[in-house]
């Protein structure tokens, strides 16, 4: 009689450990979940789908021209056939033309086949059929080019050939500095003068 007892006794004390620990769980929820399940709370709780955050498809613009300033407050402006805004920094171009003009009045042109453009950093890339000419009538041709908009000063890496008045030449790169007016040819250059014709020269001695 006592064994059944006792026995009774551990069984009620297993059931109600067991039914202390499922309330303390359901105050723990309800603690949690009550905010959120009050009609005033202004809470809500959804589940979307990551198809519903696809990026969104980039914003293109036909006959695109773009205008500003470099550092000494001297324009430039971009035309381009298409461009397309990539982000809010970066745009893509298709058949581009950048003329960089300077505060003497002397200009450079700069045109290519594809081209892109980080705005805040004033960077603008040419590929493809790269040509640049100037005021006083050179004119370079290269795969590649990188400008600093800001700094008038383009950079190129690739094979440049180019002619004017003085002559023709090719180099394996070279460095524009708009401001300076200079070009400074890098890696092995070549260079043909063109002379003026001997009886202008003669002429000139007699003169």
């Amino acid at each position: 009689m006592i064994i059944s007892s006792i026995a009774r006794y551990t069984r009620f004390v297993k059931s109600a450990k067991l039914l202390l620990s499922a309330l303390v769980v359901i105050l723990l929820a309800l603690i949690f979940f009550y905010p959120l399940l009050k009609k005033d709370a202004g809470i809500r709780i959804a589940f979307t789908s990551s198809a519903d955050k696809a990026a969104q498809p980039p914003t293109q613009m036909i006959n695109a021209n773009f205008h500003g300033f470099d550092d000494n407050n001297q324009p430039y402006n971009i035309t381009a056939k298409t461009a397309l805004q990539m982000d809010e920094n970066n745009l893509v171009f298709d058949n581009i033309n950048a003329d960089l003009t300077l505060n003497s009045g002397a200009w450079l042109n700069m045109q290519a086949s594809k081209g892109a453009m980080r705005m805040k950093e004033r960077m603008l890339t040419l590929n493809g059929s790269v040509e640049i000419f100037n005021d006083e009538g050179y004119e370079l041709h290269t795969d590649a080019l990188s400008t600093d908009l800001g700094k008038k000063i383009a950079v190129t890496e690739s094979q440049v050939k180019g002619q004017g008045p003085m002559g023709t030449l090719k180099a394996q790169g070279a460095v524009l500095d708009g401001n300076k007016k200079t070009i400074t040819f890098t890696g092995r250059v070549y260079v043909t003068i063109h002379l003026p014709p001997k009886d202008s020269q003669d002429k000139e001695k007699r003169g």
